[in-house]
Formats: structure tokens, sequence, C-alpha cells
């Protein structure tokens, strides 16, 4: 928040104040500042602005006096017109080139507590799930306590593209806002759920809202980067989303302890209504027109990707499986375990958050060691085999300490394997993205990955159903732990074992 004040305050109107003298020097005098503000740097701007609107006024006068003139002397005047236009550069009639002072900053706040607001609850909601549980006939106690998970995961998969397409129409603005708001419905009524079957519905709603804001925030950057600076760009993006998730995580787990669930879902609803004021009150964006509109995605291009191997071999074994990690072990088995290892709420919180730590830290010494030595499929398949061993050294490590091991651990494999597999997508797609724009490649990826976001909870609830059978209840954590280990080390090595195929076809063609 301090970055953002002294971004806001001072860094952004400066450096607005500089791009305006800047184009003024080279005789563009088109362009007026955002004075909207009350201090100096405001009053500074307008003033600008004044001199500017004068200098048009000047031109525009000059024009309509030169229709008075005599034929004759009309001539040589207007070839000293048409000089002065050649140089300088005027507004036209009814035309406001107002630079506002937008800036990536502006979007990490909203962001940071929008994803803050949701994460509160990270570290308790299978407990809650738990407590609202009624029997459902033919499926099992741990496979319907994550049933909440994977329909959030759902229907934010589903509100991506729609959401997105919305944000393209009528900016970013009204998308945030219209999406904290409704976050924060959802999380007020989560909080006052009566069943599980009311619980499925607010958390359903929650999730178009969430989906909603994350996807225009990342809009939003690419409305105000370009190829030079976009890496920059959603490197601010991933540091919001990732401090509000550590910071939800851990003070979750706190607030829980001492006020109880419903309470701590009523603060995460205000957080996420902050969101929205804080939107409405300082984001502003150019008017409609000035952001080019995206192709709208078609059925063709999804049997155009899809007919790529290696994007299939990438997705289904690499893609879906770090997912069904992150949401199967971390978001949903983990938290139960560490609560039957006799850990409180707020320990639970500062457990998670090591997940976190990890993405943040690592990632970037990933990111620059992969792009220099070209090796994003090794670190692909390395980050899934770490992972799964990773998990598996629960069964070994029976504690607390044990699993904060394998949390960090899936956090450094997530940070190994993540980031490479973006890069391969990019680099294994390029005709398909000469075709129908990268663009829209990128965004049938991420679409598909949300199978391992809804899938995981599931599949990690089915697992703890039996290996209870198995093992007994008590021991039934650990080894559906090691059972989404053992399936993503054999999917990472099947990944391998594909790829390798289609290079040995492609060098035979």
């Amino acid at each position: 928040m301090v970055l953002f004040l002294v971004n806001y305050g001072i860094m952004t109107p400066i450096n607005s104040i500089n791009s305006l003298l800047y184009k003024a020097r080279k005789g563009d005098f088109s362009h007026t500042g955002d004075s909207k503000s009350e201090n100096e740097i405001g009053h500074f701007i307008a003033s600008y602005n004044n001199l500017i609107n004068k200098v048009n006024l000047s031109y525009k006068a000059l024009k309509k006096n030169l229709s008075k003139v005599p034929a004759g002397s009309a001539r040589s005047l207007k070839a000293g017109l048409n000089r002065i236009e050649s140089t300088y550069i005027f507004k036209k009639d009814d035309e406001t080139k107002e630079d506002l002072l937008s800036s990536l900053i502006y979007i990490r706040p909203p962001l940071f507590l929008l994803i803050f607001a949701d994460s509160l609850s990270l570290s308790f909601f299978p407990f809650y799930v738990r407590e609202l549980y009624t029997p459902v006939p033919g499926i099992s106690e741990n496979i319907v306590i994550g049933l909440p998970i994977s329909i959030f995961m759902l229907f934010w998969a589903f509100s991506l593209p729609y959401a997105g397409a919305w944000s393209d129409r009528v900016g970013r603005r009204k998308p945030i806002i219209a999406g904290a708001i409704l976050t924060s419905a959802g999380l007020i009524l989560t909080g006052f759920s009566h069943s599980m079957y009311d619980l499925l519905l607010w958390r359903s709603i929650t999730a178009v809202g969430y989906g909603t804001v994350y996807i225009t925030c990342q809009g939003y950057i690419t409305d105000n980067t370009t190829s030079v600076n976009r890496t920059k760009g959603m490197a601010m993006f991933l540091a919001g989303f990732f401090s509000g998730s550590l910071c939800g995580s851990a003070i979750g787990g706190i607030l829980v302890d001492r006020i109880g669930f419903r309470m701590t879902f009523i603060i995460s609803a205000v957080v996420s209504l902050s969101s929205a004021m804080f939107v409405a009150r300082l984001l502003r964006e150019p008017g409609k027109g000035a952001v080019p509109k995206k192709k709208k995605m078609q059925l063709a291009d999804f049997r155009l990707v899809l007919s790529n191997k290696r994007f299939l071999a990438i997705t289904l074994f690499s893609s879906i499986p770090a997912k069904i990690c992150l949401t199967g072990f971390l978001y949903y088995i983990a938290p139960m375990f560490l609560k039957q290892l006799g850990n409180t709420q707020s320990s639970i919180g500062r457990v998670l958050m090591s997940y976190g730590l990890m993405m943040v830290f690592v990632s970037p010494m990933v990111g620059n060691i992969a792009d220099r030595f070209k090796c994003r499929r090794t670190f692909t398949n390395m980050g899934g085999i770490i992972s799964g061993i990773g998990l598996l050294v629960v069964l070994f490590w029976n504690s607390t300490a044990g699993v904060l091991f394998s949390i960090a651990v899936l956090g450094i494999s997530h940070s190994i394997q993540v980031s490479s597999q973006m890069s391969l997508i990019t680099d294994d797609c390029v005709s398909e993205g000469g075709k129908i724009g990268m663009a829209t490649v990128v965004s049938i990826y991420r679409l598909i990955e949300r199978i391992g976001n809804i899938s995981g909870p599931i599949i990690a609830g089915l697992f703890i159903a039996v290996m209870s059978m198995t093992y007994g209840e008590v021991n039934s954590f650990p080894y559906a732990i090691a059972a989404i280990g053992i399936l993503t080390i054999i999917s990472s090595l099947t990944f391998m074992i594909s790829y390798s195929i289609i290079d040995r076809k492609e060098k035979l063609q």
C-alpha cells in the first residue's frame, strides 16, 4: 500500500508531466493532462492545460482569420500555415486527448484486496464444509466435502471467457467493481450458509465474481503494456496475487481462531467490497475505442489447438496434474491433515503460506535460468517429478514438519514447472498462434488447465475414501497424499515419453 501511495501521489503524476512536456517539446500540442488532483502537481497540470488550450485557440483563430484575407495575400499565408501544420500537431475540432494518470501499480491494490479476501478462508474452509455436511446417497463424505472447492473452480473457469469478453467490450473499471461486489455478496452468503446445497450456490456466485476480477485485471495489464514490458506487468500481477494469498491464508487462520467462521467470512466480504470502492474512486481508463477489441474464441480455434500433439502432452500430462496437486493436496487434504495432527487454525494458515513464499522467491530465478539455457522441457518434467516425490515424503515423515516440507517442495516444484509450461506452449504452438493469435492459444490452454483445479478435490476425496477402507480413517490422509504424488510422477514420466515419441516421429517425417 505504501508503494501504491508513492506511485499514486508522486511518481505517476511526475511521469505524466514529463510525458506531456516531451510531446510539447516535439511540437505535439494535442494532449492535455489529468488535472483532477488538488495538490501542487494538479495545479501545475491545470496551468499547463490552460497554456495548451490557448495555443490551440490561437491556431484555430489564425485559420479562421485566414479565410477573411484577400485572395492575393492568402496564397503566401496558406503556404506558411501548411509549414506550421507539417511541423506541429494541434487538436482537431471536438477532439479530446487527455493523458490519464494510469499506471500498472493502480491495479495491484484491488487485486491484492480481492485475493486476500477469498484467501482468508483457505486454511479452514474444509472444516467449515464439514460442519454443514449432510449425507448424499451413494457419495462418500470425503468427496462431498471437496465438492464446494470443485464447484468454485468450475464456475471460475466458466466465467473467464465471458467476463473477459465483457470487459473487452465495456472497459475494465465496471467489471472489476461488479466482480468485487459479487464476490463480497458471495462471501457473506457463504458465511450464513445453512446446508451443503446453498453453500454450493453461494460459492458459485463468489467464483463468478472472483473470475471476473481475475481476468479483467489481466486485461488491464495487457492494455497498459507492450511486448517490451508485458513480462514485467505480469510479474506485478503475480506479485499482487501471491501476496494476497500469503497474507490471507495466514491472517484467516488467526481470525477464525478468535472470532469464528461466520465473522471471518463477513470480514472477507468487507475487504472485497473495499476493492470495489478503491476501483470506483481511483481507477480511470481511456474512452471506448482507445483499446482494440480482441477476437472472440470459436469452436474452430479449439479444434486447431487440440490438433497439436505437443499442446495435448503439456496440458494432459503436466498442467492438469499440477493443478490437481494444488487444489487436491494444498486446498483440501493439507488443512484437514494438519488439523488431525493437532495444529490450531493459526498454525495451519502459517504452514499453508509456505507454498506462496516458495513461488515468490523461486519463480523469478527459475524463469531467468530457463530462458537463458533453453531448458524449458527439462524444467517442466523435473518440476512434476519433484512435486510427486515431495508428496511421497509425508508417507514416511508423518508430522507437521513433514507436511510443511511437502508444501514447500510443492511451491518450489511449481515455480520450476508452471513458468516453463507457458514458455513451452508459446514455443510449440507458433503455427496455431500465427493463425488465431497467441492470446487465443493461451486462453484455450488456461481454460483446459482448469480441469485440474476442478477435479483435484474430487480426486483427493476419492483417494481418502479408498485409503480409509484399506488403512483406516486415521492413516487415510498420508496415503491419499502419496497417491496424488504417485499420480503426478506417472503423469510426468508419460509427458517425457510422449514428447520423445513426438520428436522421433517428426524426425522420421
